[in-house]
């Protein structure tokens, strides 16, 4: 996975009217709350709650989205969505893919946190 790829951090920054401590410190709180968030996501999976699955994966979505993880968000979305409809086929196969791209963005947030 082209790490590069996975954090849009001028769109953020747009959206922060390039303000860099302000974009650090929300870098900061969004890797102290996404784990518990993608545990809450597990937990919703495995207990069948559709209205917290659609609740917590929409925080995933906006969190991911405001650092500039679009890819990230965009997974949410899906997953998000899907539990709106009550669609999901395998939602725990989302929430696989999830992990595995937050790992790839997590490294990044770490990488550019340690260069400033």
């Amino acid at each position: 996975m082209r790490e590069e790829a996975l954090i849009d951090k001028q769109r953020a920054l747009g959206e922060m009217g390039g303000d860099l401590e302000i974009y650090d410190e929300v870098a900061a709180a969004y890797l102290e709350e996404t784990p518990r968030l993608l545990q809450e996501l597990s937990a919703d999976i495995a207990n069948g709650d559709a209205t917290s699955l659609e609740r917590h994966a929409h925080s995933l979505k906006s969190t991911s989205r405001t650092v500039g993880a679009m890819l990230l968000g965009s997974h949410a979305e899906k997953l998000e969505f899907g539990a709106r409809r009550a669609n999901l086929e395998n939602p725990a196969s989302m929430l696989a893919e999830i992990q595995r791209v937050y790992q790839h963005v997590q490294a990044q947030l770490t990488q550019q946190d340690a260069g400033n």
